[in-house]
């Protein structure tokens, strides 16, 4: 295995510092999601209003959506900046200035900004030769399905670990932790694929393909596996609200829902309205 390391861009040109306000966790219940920055036209100039009311030189930036995203093009909403700096240094003193006058914000390098960003961005390759190689490609979860950890927790004990997927964060669109899309690990299938959507097979010569699940129960289809049911995180099924095509980072709603809850869950099974029924296997 051999890992090779470059850096793209080297953040000359427009590229500043700048302090970003933050709203951490917007209004969801978890205290792990992460800060909310974009918002309405409305608030944004609200709270660029409140910001110069301070001292401070506040300005609203419209965020697009990306051009890659397949969702509608336009306006992803407004995030309010202030202040442009030379080094960090400055912008994290603006920023603990900022939060002696009530706002949160973080000092961000706007060279990552957009898709013309500059950099500098420092990309890893790990290079496996499988004629030489004598370990294995594996893909691992942790202990359950539920839950988060970090790709340098999963990894413990390996050569190179990747972040390998999508997962749900905010408790409003699941169960934290469990996948947005296929996993199959230890090869038992934990969630289930999001149709059209690509995924990573993992074998003896890993590759790349578009996997789809079926299950069912006696004559009954069963449409997800290991998630909160109703909600399906990047869409992608049939009888998903508003759409049955697959859409990143959109949480679908899913009416007369069935949902297998494997051992491999790691929470109890989500409370709400249906019915619950437990299988044992049989001999």
């Amino acid at each position: 295995m051999t890992v090779y390391t470059t850096v793209f861009g080297d953040g000359t040109g427009h590229n500043t510092w700048t302090a970003t306000v933050q709203v951490p966790g917007g209004s969801s219940p978890d205290p792990d999601a992460p800060p909310s920055v974009l918002g309405t036209r409305e608030h944004a100039d609200s709270l660029v209003t409140a910001l110069r009311g301070k001292g401070f030189t506040a300005r609203a930036e419209e965020v697009d959506w990306p051009a890659f995203a397949d969702t509608p093009r336009g306006a992803l909403g407004w995030r309010v900046r202030v202040g442009s700096f030379t080094d960090q240094a400055a912008a994290t003193a603006t920023v603990k200035a900022m939060a002696a006058n009530g706002f949160t914000a973080a000092a961000e390098w706007t060279g990552q900004d957009g898709p013309q960003a500059q950099g500098p961005q420092h990309v890893r390759v790990a290079v496996v030769d499988p004629r030489r190689f004598g370990g294995q490609v594996v893909a691992s979860h942790g202990e359950s399905v539920s839950g988060r950890r970090t790709t340098s927790q999963l990894s413990a004990g390996s050569l190179v670990g990747v972040n390998g997927g999508f997962f749900v964060i905010d408790p409003r669109d699941g169960i934290p932790g469990e996948p947005a899309g296929v996993g199959v690990y230890q090869g038992l299938l934990q969630s289930e694929a999001t149709a059209g959507r690509p995924a990573l097979l993992l074998g003896e010569r890993p590759s790349t393909g578009v996997p789809r699940t079926a299950l069912t129960v006696g004559d009954r289809r069963v449409d997800g596996v290991n998630r909160k049911p109703g909600l399906v995180r990047n869409c992608g099924e049939p009888g998903n609200v508003p759409t049955d095509r697959p859409l990143h980072d959109t949480t679908c709603t899913h009416p007369d829902d069935l949902v297998l809850f494997t051992p491999r869950l790691g929470t109890p099974t989500p409370a709400g309205d249906g019915v619950e029924a437990a299988a044992s296997p049989t001999s």
